[in-house]
């Protein structure tokens, strides 16, 4: 397996953290991580909004993919009853809360809803005709993302919590 060298970018420890995180998932769930921060810190991409937003979204698909059978995340789904802005994101909903094991109400499960369905609006152009997007509001919204992402895997604890729950749903699948 080939992990991308860190010597071009200095990452702080809740950085490397995550990255370790997601790379003990796949190679390539970490080099969207990787990507997004390469791409946060280079100031002569016009276009950076849209790359952030693409690349946390592939992270968090991903994550979810692995921590939240898709099983588990339709019975979840038929259970939920939502209303607001949250009634058309029924699906990511579901899958959070079968990843996280947590219920709705938890401040951590609705953090963590609030900021990946707010990656949505920015992964796609605006309009052919408008200028580009400023970055500063995906980059606030990456960092909030980056603070989930550590507590869900950022550490040895929060691995194992989640080894455990994916032995869970295999022996339930058998």
């Amino acid at each position: 397996m080939k992990y991308y060298k860190l010597q071009a970018m200095k990452m702080n420890e809740n950085e490397e953290n995550i990255y370790n995180g997601l790379k003990s998932i796949g190679e390539e769930i970490a080099g969207f991580y990787l990507s997004g921060l390469k791409i946060i810190n280079d100031d002569s991409l016009p276009s950076k909004t849209y790359f952030i937003a693409h690349s946390a979204r592939e992270i968090d698909g991903g994550i979810r993919d692995i921590l939240a059978p898709k099983e588990e995340k339709e019975k979840k789904q038929r259970e939920l009853s939502l209303e607001g802005e949250l009634k058309n994101t029924k699906g990511h909903v579901a899958s959070i809360l079968v990843a996280l094991d947590l219920p709705l109400n938890d401040p951590f499960a609705l953090e963590y809803i609030d900021v990946v369905t707010k990656f949505v609006k920015h992964t796609h152009r605006s309009g052919a005709f408008k200028p580009s997007r400023e970055s500063s509001d995906i980059i606030q919204l990456w960092r909030r993302y980056e603070i989930v992402l550590l507590k869900l895997l950022g550490n040895f604890i929060n691995q194992l919590k989640q080894i455990e729950r994916l032995l869970k749903f295999d022996s339930t699948n058998r």
